[in-house]
């Protein structure tokens, strides 16, 4: 099956630079792939075949255009941050290493609300707690990532330089960072760092797109 795959993906791969543009290449391997195939087995090697190179594809690019993972570490945020006239805030954010430059950051808003759970539903204190451990298990984790929200913004941020990142939340979040990608310093990063405070991006740009 592979043979029907390998032109089409080793094409794609070539062509498409950046990790958003992928999506359509995937469709385009599936057709492509599943030409003179009748059985479900062999479609089903078809569509795993093209999966794989399409997410080694999009890794490629994500490397290309933000170069490797970095620990979270290396990214610090401000105690506080501020409110705009136009009501968004935005908070600082540093980057400590000496010689990486930061090109990608995931922050991870949680609402003032996060953690009061059990605050909010009184009523299962009386539950038996069988019930109350089950209810729990099934309703807290969707309590959580109704009031998580993760914000990615595409940056330069040159080595222990700082920048300010907007966004948009109730009253009170908890901040933390998530994931940042970045690579070595280049002589351009003075030139082009972000002067100005960063808005998030409409998708994570570093997610797969099919």
């Amino acid at each position: 099956m592979r043979k029907f795959v390998a032109p089409c993906l080793l094409a794609c791969a070539s062509a498409f630079g950046a990790p958003n543009v992928l999506a359509g290449a995937y469709d385009d391997c599936i057709l492509s792939g599943m030409k003179g195939v009748s059985s479900d087995a062999a479609s089903r090697m078809v569509a795993k075949a093209c999966a794989n190179k399409i997410d080694e594809a999009h890794d490629a690019a994500v490397q290309r255009e933000f170069g490797s993972a970095l620990p979270a570490q290396i990214c610090n945020l401000a105690t506080n941050y501020e409110i705009l006239p136009d009501g968004r805030k935005h908070i600082r954010i540093s980057n400590n290493s000496p010689s990486q430059t930061i090109t990608y950051v995931e922050l991870i808003l949680r609402d003032a609300d996060f953690y009061d759970f059990e605050k909010a539903h009184p009523e299962k204190a009386n539950e038996p707690l069988s019930e109350s451990i089950l209810t729990t298990a099934i309703e807290k984790p969707k309590w959580e990532s109704d009031r998580t929200h993760r914000l990615h913004y595409k940056l330069t941020l040159g080595p222990l330089k700082s920048t300010s990142v907007i966004f948009q939340a109730k009253d009170g979040p908890y901040i933390e960072v998530g994931a940042v990608r970045g690579r070595e310093k280049k002589w351009t990063d003075g030139m082009s760092s972000n002067a100005n405070p960063v808005s998030p991006e409409k998708s994570d740009p570093t997610a797969p797109q099919r």
